[in-house]
């Protein structure tokens, strides 16, 4: 090969690794570690926020289609429990973003995602714990609906749990409260502050086992105690939850299998109502706007057999019938309320009456679900997105979804995978990194997936990096321009050559 040759040859390679280092390159596991999606997404003027292993928080423009900025948020754990995940979306309020992972929660800045304050000692960040309908149990609250943006917080400290009301502006105490218990669930209103809580034991923190459960409420202004619940010794809580019309409800067993639910007015604490009944081991509890649902295993846990009992907010009993557990593999595995409606073992009930609307027989492994006013949205973990109409149980769509790969199906939780629905948006978030939207009216799939990579190694307003972004150049484009611009060289070296034998 004469100098001339090897001058092109060199020319050649040095374009062709130039074009393919500075190419916009999908992701790669491989490459860039353990990747996945911690939160669901909150959206607020088209500007997507939620954040990614292992704590980078994200801001992405979905009308530019680019990331805005991205933080790291220190002190987060390395590891996450899976059976907690996804973490609970970050909230966009004011100018700022407050996001709960792990045991901390920050404050950051929408503008260009500097970490104004931060605050430790929170309950483990869960999207179920906060969205629970009964024993709601979320690390903080934010209400709006007043003059000042209102943040309260509970707090573990030296073994004492705090609930504490911090300014949004740069999370500075503005009151504190300190329990004489362990938190089991709380609610922020316009109407007040109420938290559940089970009393300590004698020896103080850390011995709520089967002790008495305790109501309070406090004044939002100065955190002072309004009123608390009268406490029975011999009692052992089970579940606090909230119903209207503005009342609050603590459950309790008071002997070997008797129990008893006593209803309180929010306003005052002066007990409205109260029943006892005798049923097996307490199984959950949940509410709606105006019903109270109770279940309880009928005879041994291993029988697999729910006693289910409807209550009106009076505790006057509607029903009282016995299902089967649920199994893994249905639809609704855990129960919940939605609307006017219970969810739980693929079956569906009516809250006026306890009628069973409908009931899917088939085999499912859901991943996660979401629901509005007309429709069930299901992620089945076998590669499927699929809608169910809400009152007839009758299937709407089915679009093919086999994004997950058989690793995440043997993930406890699913790795966090998630399905959320903001404003008539559809997004799966998927545990090994991606954000996908679908048309939550066809099931058809928005053009492109945002894919992030935990090699990113991004912070404050840095946006320049490749895995931050959706791939807009794929691999294959890449080799072929790499392919079609080495023949236009190799070609212009052999012209060259014959030219000057010539």
């Amino acid at each position: 090969m004469n100098n001339n040759m090897r001058h092109c040859f060199l020319l050649l390679t040095a374009a062709v690794l130039f074009f393919v280092q500075n190419a916009d390159l999908p992701c790669s596991d491989s490459e860039g570690g353990e990747s996945g999606i911690l939160t669901p997404p909150t959206i607020d003027e088209n500007v997507m926020y939620f954040a990614s292993r292992p704590s980078t928080l994200y801001s992405f423009n979905e009308s530019t289609n680019d990331v805005r900025w991205t933080t790291n948020l220190e002190t987060v754990p390395v590891e996450y429990d899976p059976e907690i995940l996804p973490a609970p979306a970050p909230v966009s309020v004011g100018s700022y973003v407050l996001v709960h992972l792990g045991n901390s929660l920050w404050g950051v800045s929408k503008i260009d995602g500097r970490i104004v304050w931060r605050c430790d000692g929170l309950p483990e960040a869960s999207r179920e714990s906060a969205i629970s309908t009964s024993n709601t149990f979320p690390g903080y609250y934010i209400l709006r609906e007043t003059a000042d943006t209102v943040v309260v917080t509970l707090e573990e400290e030296s073994g004492w749990w705090y609930a504490r009301r911090r300014m949004l502006g740069d999370g500075s105490l503005v009151w504190e409260y300190r329990l004489n218990g362990e938190p089991r669930g709380w609610w922020l209103t316009r109407e007040g502050l109420w938290i559940a809580y089970e009393q300590y034991g004698p020896s103080g923190p850390g011995s709520a086992v089967n002790q008495p459960g305790v109501i309070i409420s406090l004044e939002m202004d100065n955190g002072d105690l309004n009123w608390g619940t009268p406490v029975d010794e011999n009692a052992e809580f089970r579940s606090a939850f909230r119903a209207d019309p503005a009342r609050i409800f603590l459950l309790e067993k008071i002997d070997r299998d008797r129990f008893r639910i006593r209803g309180f007015s929010e306003q005052d604490g002066v007990m409205a109502f109260s029943t006892e009944y005798t049923d097996g081991q307490y199984y959950g509890s949940l509410s709606s706007d105006a019903k109270i649902v109770v279940l309880h295993y009928d005879g041994a846990p291993g029988l697999r057999q729910i006693r289910y009992s409807l209550y009106h907010t009076s505790l006057n009993p509607i029903r009282h019938t016995t299902i089967r557990e649920a199994r893994y593999d249905q639809h609704f595995p855990l129960p919940a309320i939605s609307g006017n409606l219970l969810l739980y073992g693929g079956t569906v009930y009516e809250l006026y009456d306890g009628n069973m609307v409908w009931r899917q027989v088939n085999q499912v492994r859901i991943v996660d679900y979401a629901a509005d006013d007309y429709l069930f949205y299901f992620w089945d973990a076998s590669g499927v997105l699929f809608s169910i109409d809400r009152l007839t149980g009758d299937e709407v769509w089915r679009t093919a979804f086999g994004i997950l790969d058989e690793s995440g199906i043997n993930l406890v939780n699913y790795g966090g995978a998630a399905l959320e629905l903001l404003e008539n948006r559809l997004y799966a978030i998927t545990p090994t990194g991606e954000i996908v939207r679908f048309d939550p009216e066809t099931g058809e799939t928005y053009p492109g997936v945002l894919r992030i990579s935990s090699s990113a190694g991004t912070s404050g307003n840095d946006t320049s990096s490749a895995e931050s972004k959706p791939a807009n150049k794929p691999l294959t484009v890449v080799l072929i321009i790499s392919i079609l611009l080495s023949v236009v060289i190799l070609y212009a070296i052999f012209r060259y050559s014959r030219n000057k034998k010539i």
